[in-house]
C-alpha cells in the first residue's frame, strides 16, 4: 500500500486522481456532435439585451463548394438571423442578396429535407415536409399532417464559385431550430367598448429589431381571425417613419407617420399608447414606449382622459359555465348542474356548442348540424342570428 502521509507520498495519488480524470472527460467527449450549427449562449446583460439568447453561426460557403452544397449551406444558415442573416445573403448571388427578404416567409419543416437535382446541375428542388408556416406579420399557420412543399433553386456561377441566383423569400427551419429561434409575443388590440385588451399571439425571431417587427405588425392590425371582433387605437394606414424601434436605457421611441395624428383626441392617442406598452411589455429591454409623430414627441394630454381606462388583460371569468344538458342549457358550478331561470327551450334544435357572456345574460349555441347559429338576449327570446356552411 502506498504511502501518502507525506509530501511526497501524496504525489503518485495526485497523478492517479487527475488520470481518473481525464480519461472520464475523454470518454464524455466521445458524445459530442461532429456536425450541425454552433449555438453560442448570449449571457443575460441585466435584462437590457435586445439580441437573441442563443446565436447559430453556421459556415458561409466554403472554396469550390459543389451547387449541392451550396443549397445545403444556406439552408442551415437561415438559422443565423443576425445581421440581418448576412450569412444566408453569402451563399446568394449579388443580383439576389440584397433583394431577398428572408422573413417573407418561414418554411418549419418536419424531419429532413430531401435535395432533389435535375439533369442540370445548376437547379434543383427542396422537398420539405410542412409542420408550420409563419408569414411576415408573425401569423402561423400548423399544416395538416403529411403537407409537403417543394421550393425550386436555381444557381449562377460567381466569379467561378456557385450562388444561388432564384430562389423564393423566405427560410427553411426545422422544428427543433424553430423552437429555438422563435418566440411568441401578444399583440393587444381593444373590444369594442374599450374595456378589454384582446391578445392576438404572434411568432418573430429572436433577433435584433424584434421591438420593430411587433410594432410594425400592431399597426397593420389584427389577424383574419380577429378582424371585425377587434379595434385598433391607431387609423388604417399607420406606419413607422423608418422600419426601426430604438431602445434607449429601457425606454422605445417609437416614430410614426405624420398623418397619424390628424383628427385625434386626446383619448385616441392616450390610447394608441397604451396598445404600444402592452403589445411590447413582453420584451425584457422595454420598460416605457414613448411616442413621437416625425420625431416631435406626441402631445398625450397631460392627465388621462375622464373616458380613458385601463385595459383589463386576461379577465377572470368566473366559477359559473354553461352546458347542456338533456339537450337544454344550464349551469354548472362545480359538478353540479343549475336550470338558468327564464331562459326558453332549445332541446327541439339539437343544441351544439353553447357560449354564455361574462355577464351570463346573453347566450349562443349552434343547432345540431351546425349551419344555424342561435343567440338568446338579455330579453330571453331565442333568435336565429346567422345561417351558413
Amino acid at each position: 500500500m502506498p504511502r501518502t502521509e507525506g509530501p511526497r507520498g501524496r504525489v503518485p495519488a495526485v497523478l492517479h486522481a487527475v488520470v481518473v480524470l481525464l480519461v472520464f472527460l475523454l470518454a464524455a467527449c466521445s458524445s459530442i456532435p461532429t456536425s450541425g450549427p454552433v449555438a453560442t449562449y448570449v449571457a443575460e446583460d441585466d435584462g437590457r439585451n435586445q439580441g437573441p439568447e442563443y446565436t447559430f453561426n453556421p459556415p458561409g460557403p466554403a472554396e469550390g463548394a459543389t451547387p449541392r452544397d451550396i443549397v445545403q449551406g444556406f439552408i442551415l444558415a437561415g438559422t443565423a438571423t443576425q445581421d440581418d442573416y448576412k450569412i444566408a445573403r453569402e451563399f446568394l448571388a449579388p443580383s439576389l442578396a440584397g433583394e431577398w427578404q428572408p422573413v417573407e416567409r418561414t418554411l418549419v419543416y418536419r424531419n429532413a429535407v430531401n435535395i432533389v437535382g435535375s439533369p442540370s446541375e445548376s437547379e434543383f428542388v427542396v422537398q420539405l415536409e410542412v409542420d408550420t408556416v409563419v408569414d411576415e406579420r408573425g401569423i402561423l399557420q400548423a399544416a395538416e399532417e403529411g403537407t409537403t412543399e417543394s421550393v425550386p433553386v436555381n444557381l449562377t456561377q460567381v466569379d467561378g464559385q456557385w450562388r444561388i441566383s432564384e430562389i423564393p423569400d423566405g427560410t427553411m427551419l426545422s422544428a427543433a431550430d424553430f423552437r429555438t429561434l422563435f418566440s411568441a409575443h401578444s399583440l393587444y388590440f381593444y373590444d369594442a367598448t374599450y374595456t378589454y385588451a384582446v391578445p392576438d399571439v404572434r411568432w418573430f425571431a429572436s433577433r435584433q429589431g424584434v421591438s420593430a417587427a411587433i410594432v410594425a405588425a400592431l399597426l397593420e392590425g389584427p389577424a383574419s381571425y380577429l378582424a371585425g371582433a377587434v379595434l385598433s387605437a391607431f387609423p388604417e394606414g399607420t406606419t413607422l417613419v423608418r422600419r426601426s424601434v430604438p431602445v434607449e436605457s429601457g425606454e422605445a421611441l417609437v416614430d410614426l407617420s405624420g398623418e397619424v395624428l390628424t383628427g385625434t383626441t386626446f383619448l385616441r392617442r392616450q390610447q394608441m399608447q397604451q396598445q404600444l406598452e402592452l403589445s411590447l411589455a413582453g420584451l425584457n429591454t422595454i420598460s416605457t414606449v414613448k411616442l413621437t409623430v416625425d420625431q416631435r414627441d406626441v402631445d398625450l394630454g397631460g392627465a388621462p382622459d375622464p373616458a380613458f381606462r385601463a385595459a383589463v388583460r386576461n379577465p377572470a371569468v368566473g366559477s359559473t359555465q354553461v352546458a347542456l344538458l338533456d339537450g337544454e342549457l344550464v349551469y354548472y358550478e362545480g359538478s353540479r348542474p343549475l336550470r338558468p331561470g327564464g331562459l326558453p327551450s332549445v332541446a327541439r334544435y339539437n343544441p351544439r356548442d353553447p357560449a354564455m357572456s361574462l355577464d351570463q345574460r346573453h347566450f349562443a349555441l349552434l343547432n345540431g348540424q351546425r349551419t344555424r347559429m342561435l343567440v338568446i338576449g338579455s330579453e330571453r327570446v331565442l333568435q336565429e342570428a346567422v345561417s351558413g356552411t
